[in-house]
């Protein structure tokens, strides 16, 4: 199975802000993933290190907290996704991320740098092609871990 067998991949990209929560692009990756024998841990899935995953109840729960305007409800919610998200980060070997520029991202950048704080590889798939990507990704992603598509 090559290099990758037996490592975990944490599956980072967009989100808020995309009709189907990101849940298309990672259903594209995942098998693939599966057939290199890598682990994978999906932030659309945080029941194995959290309750506040990102389940419809949790979703309604920030949507009711936003409308009513309670700021306290709504920053415990988003501090257990994001401590869950982190923790994933922190256990994976390796980041595949997917980014598109039409989503605003910035849990994922965030995902980025501290993935390179800690010496992780990431690759990189950018959905409008691999020049799209933020020329400073280019700065801190080896060019041969930028592509354009997840054939490439």
């Amino acid at each position: 199975m090559g290099r990758l067998a037996g490592q975990i991949a944490y599956i980072a990209g967009p989100i808020d802000g995309l009709k189907d929560r990101g849940q298309g692009w990672r259903e594209l990756l995942i098998p693939t993933l599966k057939k290199f024998g890598v682990g994978i841990l999906n932030p659309l899935d945080k029941s194995i290190l959290t309750q506040h995953h990102n389940s419809e109840l949790v979703i309604d729960n920030r949507l009711k907290a936003i409308e009513e305007g309670n700021d306290v409800e709504y920053a415990e919610l988003m501090k257990d996704v994001v401590r869950a998200d982190l923790a994933m980060l922190d256990k994976s070997d390796f980041l595949v991320v997917y980014v598109d520029k039409d989503v605003h991202m910035c849990g994922t950048y965030y995902e980025i740098a501290i993935a390179t704080q800690q010496r992780k590889p990431i690759l990189v798939v950018c959905k409008q092609g691999r020049y799209n990507v933020s020329p400073w990704i280019w700065g801190v992603v080896p060019k041969e871990m930028i592509f354009g598509s997840f054939d490439e």
